[in-house]
């Protein structure tokens, strides 16, 4: 078909003629070359009509694809856009879900501070109390040995004392 038109333009550029001078000679042969145009598509007309036919059965099927195409392309946008929309809705849920959280853990981390507290102090007051226990006895018993320390001293000095206490030990007996 390219070389059908090469020829087409070529003839028409050798009848051109160079002159303006207009007569009855001077138009044979643009006559001739649109006879032979056509006469040329007259006996080609098959192969062009397929030539174009042709054309026409790619340019449909090609504008069917890009049909096809757009349309899966609107459902993917609308696709797309469902979930945009969803997603500041997905977004206030995570965050709302995320408070939730952070309040029940700093609920949680005060209420095992809280017993944690309680405990530290009921262990200091056993810890107190077995301390002021341990100073008791100590005290008792540093009050216990001075006393018999100074019993003994007072014992040793005082010789009415000691048969005193010889005769209260023997009538026990």
């Amino acid at each position: 078909m390219d070389k059908l038109l090469f020829f087409i333009s070529f003839g028409a550029y050798a009848a051109g003629g160079g002159g303006h001078h207009v007569d009855a000679s001077s138009l044979i042969y643009p006559l001739i070359n649109t006879l032979l145009v056509g006469v040329i598509f007259f006996t080609q007309r098959k192969k062009i009509g397929a030539y174009f036919t042709g054309k026409y059965d790619q340019i449909k099927e090609i504008s069917e694809r890009a049909k096809t195409q757009k349309f899966e392309a609107q459902m993917l946008l609308e696709k797309q856009q469902k979930k945009n929309d969803k997603l500041s809705d997905t977004l206030a849920e995570i965050e709302m879900n995320a408070k939730k959280e952070v309040a029940s853990f700093k609920d949680m981390k005060e209420k095992e501070n809280i017993k944690r507290v309680a405990k530290l102090e009921e262990d200091f007051g056993s810890k107190l109390e077995m301390k002021k226990l341990e100073m008791v006895k100590s005290i008792n018993k540093e009050l216990i040995d001075s006393v018999i320390s100074k019993a003994k001293e007072q014992v040793k000095n005082n010789p009415d004392l000691v048969t005193k206490l010889n005769k209260s030990i023997t009538q026990g007996l």
